[in-house]
Parts: C-alpha cells; sequence; structure tokens
C-alpha cells in the first residue's frame, strides 16, 4: 500500500515532498522518544494529523475559490 501512494504521490506532488511525507513524522517524534513502539505510534498519529489539515486547506481553498 505504501508503495502505491509513493508511486501516485511521486507523479502528483514530486520526489522531494514525498520523501518529506515520509521521513518528517518520524524525525519529528524521534525528538520526544527513542522507543521504537512509541515513534511508531507517534509518527502515525503526526502523519494523519498533517495529511487531514493538508485536505481541510485544500478544501478551504477550494471554497474561497469559488467564491471569486
Amino acid at each position: 500500500m505504501i508503495v502505491v501512494n509513493v508511486i501516485i504521490g511521486i507523479q502528483i506532488a514530486g520526489v522531494i515532498l514525498m520523501t518529506a511525507m515520509l521521513v518528517l513524522p518520524s524525525v519529528a517524534t524521534r525528538q520526544w522518544s527513542k522507543k521504537l513502539s512509541v515513534v511508531t505510534v507517534l509518527a502515525a498519529i503526526i502523519g494523519g494529523i498533517s495529511g487531514a489539515m493538508g485536505v481541510l486547506f485544500l478544501h478551504l481553498m477550494l471554497l474561497y475559490l469559488q467564491d471569486l
């Protein structure tokens, strides 16, 4: 599943953005914990929140641009 998302994402967003999307949540959680189980759970939470915020921002921008 990750491979499919990366392949589709690279075509849409580019290599740098896809690398950042995969690496940044785990790098951010390494600041809080060194245990792998905690890092895995926190990275999933941070990645999910970041994705949800991105979708919310996209929808807000589309609503704003429709009013123009």
